[in-house]
């Protein structure tokens, strides 16, 4: 389970790093895009993340 946390986090990272992702100009024209998507990386995998910790919780397995 701490393998997902980790895996969650990495993501929501590079949804971080999406959304920050400035001047390259090779890729100017997809900004809006790659912007949109990070946003929804983030929304989507702190919400995974929410739930596994509720998951965790109410298991009654801290171990």
């Amino acid at each position: 389970m701490f393998h997902n946390a980790m895996v969650f986090l990495a993501c929501i990272l590079g949804g971080f790093a999406l959304l920050s992702l400035g001047g390259v100009p090779l890729i100017a024209s997809f900004i809006p895009f790659l912007k949109a998507v990070g946003a929804i990386a983030i929304i989507v995998f702190a919400f995974a993340l929410f739930l596994l910790g509720l998951k965790l919780l109410f298991s009654r397995k801290w171990s």
